[in-house]
C-alpha cells in the first residue's frame, strides 16, 4: 500500500476509540455515542482503506494491530452485553420482589 501513513492513522483513531468506549460502559448515554463515533469511522474510512490493502502485504505489525484492534472491539462488546444481562437480570429480580410484596 503506498499510504501507510492513512492506514496508521486510521488504526490509531480506531484504537483511541474503542479505548475511549471502553471507560464509558456505565455510562450509557456516553457509550452509545462512543459507539456511533466507532461505527462512523469504519463506516466512512475502512472501505477505501480495504480496498487499498487489496493484493498489497500488511506488515506483521499492522496485522498484529488489526488483530489486537479486532479483538478489543470483542472484549468491548463482551462488557456490553455483560451489563446488559445484568441489568435485565436485575429489573427481573425487582418485578419479582415487588410481585411478592403486593
Amino acid at each position: 500500500m503506498n499510504d501507510l501513513k492513512t492506514l496508521e492513522g486510521f488504526l490509531n483513531a480506531l484504537d483511541g476509540q474503542i479505548e475511549g468506549a471502553k471507560l464509558l460502559v456505565d455510562d450509557a448515554p456516553a457509550f452509545l455515542a462512543a459507539t456511533k463515533a466507532i461505527e462512523k469511522l469504519l463506516a466512512e474510512d475502512w472501505p477505501a482503506l480495504e480496498n487499498d490493502l487489496r493484493g498489497e502485504n500488511l506488515s506483521a505489525e499492522n496485522q498484529q494491530w488489526l488483530l489486537r484492534l479486532l479483538e478489543s472491539i470483542n472484549a468491548l462488546e463482551n462488557k456490553t452485553r455483560a451489563r446488559l444481562a445484568w441489568s435485565e437480570d436485575f429489573e427481573a429480580h425487582m418485578r419479582r420482589a415487588m410481585e411478592t410484596t403486593s
